[in-house]
């Protein structure tokens, strides 16, 4: 079924008035009334969906309104090339009626996925300054929405509202952050959300060969980026860390490390050989902090902060600081013989008994020297073939 133009479509096509210029490019262009409309302003229109009916009456439309349009059969932007001025997207945006689906209005489970899955590549088609209308509904979620603007490095504006019944429908404008332009002058393209901690978000970029880490201004912390770079500069050098790329005041650029977190790799992880080869990379990772009289944290509970892939790598060293108390090897020992890592080895059939974990590790943090790790080196691999 093609969407038949309502409320939405009309309050839309005001702003592609006021905004249509260049190249424009419509997504799911139902019975093609705003590419007709951007066709009138603008130098070149492609228009696109995913139902065959909508092109063929859209062309229809265009043929009598007179106006050149290029169509392209589209999922969102899976046939899509090429940057463009204004980008118009007027997605169904409803919660699905499981009652009465319809897919014409149909926006996924809560009404913005589909929104979402837009809003993640939109900028990928956009020129530096170019322009994105959206439109969503109060029955949308507004603050999600807005979240997974804020995600993607979109800045916005409502452009137009509307109160229909007990609906408000609202028009968006959307472009590019100043921090998303800065980083394509740096050749940082298709930066893709990942995660968000405490203290930053997380994107990667250039198809996962770098990862991006923006502080989180709101969150209280400052200057933290500037800290973290600090440490990776010098932790790389030992061969700890993800490779540092390039560092500003709030972010760096850092090597993309494929792999999965720590627990989860203990989790899944069959071969005890290689759950021990870990391990015994982390402790060595660990000897060379403490070594340099360095504390990451968090060792203690690294899940985050351990990402195993063809060898385990730490990540996440914005709280890293001097220690002359440096205490990584034992946090880590205590790691491994606490809770539910304990009983994630023991699954595995690798017993390590924990009054002696500890007694060993009283006898390293007392010294802290390469005997007494040694010690500890030796009492894991007597462990390996333990059954």
């Amino acid at each position: 079924m093609v969407y038949e133009p309502k409320e939405d479509s009309y309050l839309l096509l005001e702003q592609v008035k006021k905004y249509a210029k260049g190249n424009v490019l419509e997504i799911g262009t139902g019975k093609g009334l705003q590419a007709v409309e951007a066709a009138k302003k603008a130098e070149k229109v492609i228009a696109t969906d995913v139902d065959d009916e909508a092109i063929k009456i859209s062309k229809e439309r265009a043929k009598k309104e007179n106006v050149q349009i290029e169509f392209l059969k589209s999922d969102l932007f899976e046939k899509v090339e090429g940057k463009y001025d204004l980008i118009i997207f007027n997605a169904p945006y409803l919660p699905t009626d499981k009652r009465d689906p319809d897919v014409a209005l149909d926006g996924g489970k809560h009404g913005y996925e589909l929104l979402q899955k837009f809003l993640d590549d939109v900028d990928d088609y956009m020129v530096a300054e170019g322009k994105a209308l959206i439109v969503f509904s109060s029955k949308t979620n507004k603050r999600k929405v807005h979240e997974i603007l804020d995600e993607n490095l979109l800045e916005y504006k409502e452009a137009a509202k509307k109160t229909v019944f007990f609906e408000d429908i609202y028009v968006y404008l959307v472009w590019k952050s100043d921090l998303l332009k800065e980083f394509e002058k740096k050749e940082l393209f298709g930066v893709k959300y990942l995660a968000k901690g405490k203290r930053s978000k997380v994107y990667s970029c250039n198809d996962k060969k770098y990862c991006i880490k923006v502080e989180d201004s709101s969150s209280g912390a400052i200057n933290r980026a500037v800290t973290e770079a600090k440490w990776l500069k010098k932790l790389n050098q030992k061969g700890i860390g993800p490779k540092l790329i390039d560092a500003e005041e709030n972010y760096i650029v850092m090597e993309y490390v494929e792999g999965e977190r720590i627990d989860k790799f203990l989790e899944t992880e069959k071969d005890k050989q290689k759950i021990f080869e870990v391990v015994l990379e982390v402790l060595g990772q660990c000897k060379e902090l403490d070594d340099m009289n360095v504390t990451k944290e968090e060792m203690h509970r690294p899940f985050k902060h351990i990402i195993v892939g063809e060898k385990p790598v730490m990540i996440d060293f914005e709280r890293c600081h001097t220690d002359l108390n440096s205490k990584n090897v034992t946090q880590f020992l205590d790691y491994l013989t606490s809770g539910k890592t304990k009983k994630l080895l023991r699954d595995k059939g690798i017993r390590l008994d924990k009054k002696e974990v500890v007694e060993l590790s009283k006898n390293y943090k007392d010294k802290k020297d390469k005997e007494t790790f040694n010690l500890i080196t030796q009492y894991l691999n007597s462990q390996k073939n333990n059954k």
